[in-house]
């Protein structure tokens, strides 16, 4: 067994996701397990420090995507790709914070308690972030994908590597979720030209429409020609759906009103 799956029993465990059948079975495993005991207790531990940590709300840009996305399907503005919506796919993203927050400290106090460390001797704790990241992008589990773009919040001088990592996912990801996190992560870096280019890119080619909102709502935070251009191309698309054309719209008119 995997660490990640461990790593997903223990989470499932504390939270109490596993069915009756499986939390016996998990219970009997702890009983004969001293190290997962103390895993468990360990988890728990930091899983009350993370819930007591001030929440972060999800950005204006993505909150704002969402809602109208809802919205516009309740008023039956147009026929978009269906987004699932059970319980599991919008719990993503606090089960992905928690889950890094969890694999980062462990990993941390391992690493601490593992080596010989020299007085005064620096740990790049940035380069195991990095790493772990860049190995979670790999993942097939779309919530472990997830997870690795979150985990970018925590590094507040993003290298050109996480960038571009970050760039590669927003334009190539197969999930609409992923890709959506990985542009939430980027936008404070909308000015950077490769960035901008990204976001452009979504706006007006990805499949999806929630993911083409988002992006737009970025688009609407630049004072730039480049995005009219970009709202220009989509409201005389004739595949794009009416209120994703519709929100390029109002996006031209708000750049236009701060611009002349």
């Amino acid at each position: 067994m995997s660490p990640l799956t461990i790593e997903d029993q223990i989470i499932d465990y504390l939270n109490d996701e596993m069915s009756s059948s499986e939390r016996t079975e998990f219970e009997l495993l702890m009983q004969n397990d001293e190290k997962l005991r103390s895993s468990v207790s360990q988890y728990s531990q930091i899983l009350k420090e993370v819930d007591v940590s001030p929440q972060s709300a999800p950005s204006a840009a993505l909150q704002k995507n969402f809602d109208r996305f809802i919205n516009s399907y309740a008023a039956g503005l147009n026929e978009g790709p269906q987004i699932s919506q059970s319980p599991k796919t919008f719990n993503l993203m606090g089960r992905g914070f928690q889950q890094a927050a969890i694999f980062i400290i462990i990993l941390g106090v391992g690493l601490l308690i593992g080596l010989n460390i020299k007085s005064g001797e620096i740990i790049d704790q940035y380069a195991h972030q990095q790493d772990i990241m860049m190995d979670l992008l790999k993942a097939k589990s779309t919530s472990h994908r997830v997870r690795a773009v979150n985990m970018s919040h925590q590094m507040q001088d993003k290298s050109d590597d996480i960038i571009n990592v970050l760039l590669q996912t927003a334009k190539e990801d197969e999930s609409p979720h992923v890709r959506l996190a990985a542009l939430d992560a980027l936008s404070p870096y909308k000015e950077l030209t490769n960035v901008k280019r990204v976001i452009m890119h979504a706006a007006s080619q990805d499949d999806d429409a929630s993911v083409q909102i988002a992006a737009i709502q970025l688009l609407k935070q630049m004072d730039h020609q480049d995005a009219i251009q970009t709202f220009d191309h989509i409201i005389q698309d004739r595949n794009a759906l009416n209120f994703v054309k519709d929100e390029a719209y109002s996006g031209k008119i708000h750049l236009v009103q701060n611009t002349y």
